[in-house]
């Protein structure tokens, strides 16, 4: 799974309360706390995590609409840290 950059500050946006404008391409909203989805990244249910921001585009060929790829606020502080890294010279 692969996550852009503007995704990710798209979704960090979203889950501290922002609002997250020109996300047409992948409309983003934030998994109901009692969801059963998990995090597409290192499953982590939404229970355990702040919060889980999912995308409604299908996440694999055949997927259903709704059941697009999805991330934790952990992996997306992970990203962050990531792209905060300088760029392999």
């Amino acid at each position: 799974m692969c996550i852009c950059d503007r995704c990710v500050t798209d979704a960090r946006r979203l889950g501290a309360g922002a609002p997250v404008e020109n996300s047409v391409e992948a409309p983003l909203r934030l998994e109901p706390s009692g969801s059963e989805v998990r995090c597409g990244f290192y499953g982590k249910e939404t229970a355990r995590v702040r919060f889980l921001a999912g995308s409604g585009l299908t996440g694999a060929p055949g997927g259903k609409p709704g059941q697009g790829a999805r991330i934790c606020a952990e992996c997306l502080d992970l990203c962050v840290e990531i792209l905060a890294e300088p760029a392999p010279s």
